[in-house]
């Protein structure tokens, strides 16, 4: 079991070990007791830390003003905006929609096409 982890410079695991030790017919085990032997003597395989090192925030963060206080005694005061295929324009005064627009693709440009609506 030694010379194989020695071998794959400690990048087998034991379930691969277990696999390689039948296949030569050494030894005829459990897997869990290749586990138990193999970390009792510290041949753990080796793997590469994934680094999840992202500066700052990726998304642009905005201040909630509603705070879903949604009476509004104006119209044209408090907008509201979904965006999937259909991005629609809400005024929240008479819950009217006001703009919208259709798209095969969610992207930028089918949000600015229903902001020009507004204009």
């Amino acid at each position: 079991m030694h010379q194989l982890c020695t071998q794959s410079h400690f990048l087998y695991g034991y379930r691969k070990i277990h696999v390689l030790l039948i296949r030569r017919v050494v030894i005829q085990c459990s897997v869990s007791k290749i586990q138990k032997i193999m970390s009792r003597h510290g041949w753990v395989c080796r793997f590469k830390q994934k680094r999840f090192n992202k500066p700052g925030n990726l998304y642009k963060t905005f201040k909630n003003t509603i705070d879903r206080d949604w009476i509004s005694y104006h119209p044209l005061q408090e907008l509201t905006i979904d965006i999937t295929y259909l991005s629609t324009i809400m005024d929240t005064f008479n819950s009217e929609i006001i703009a919208y627009q259709i798209s095969e693709h969610p992207d930028t440009k089918l949000a600015l096409d229903t902001l020009e609506q507004l204009t």
